[in-house]
């Protein structure tokens, strides 16, 4: 697809790696899409994908300025 893919990261025990970060930090919004893999997970929804799947596609066509941005 030629898209990059972003995988959550974990712990060794298995519990979430994760950080907060300040809003002045944030530079720009992205569009993201689950791995589906053969198969769509039964559980997941508009609502809480991002809560369930391990994996994403990061959409670099989102924005022109995006695209420049990463490529």
């Amino acid at each position: 697809t030629g898209l990059h893919v972003l995988q959550r990261a974990v712990h060794t025990s298995g519990t979430p790696l994760g950080q907060v970060f300040p809003l002045d930090q944030i530079r720009s919004d992205t569009h993201i899409t689950p791995c589906f893999g053969a198969a769509a997970d039964n559980r997941l929804s508009s609502a809480n994908s991002i809560h369930f799947a391990q994996s994403f596609f990061l959409n670099k066509y989102f924005d022109k300025d995006f695209f420049y941005a990463i490529t």
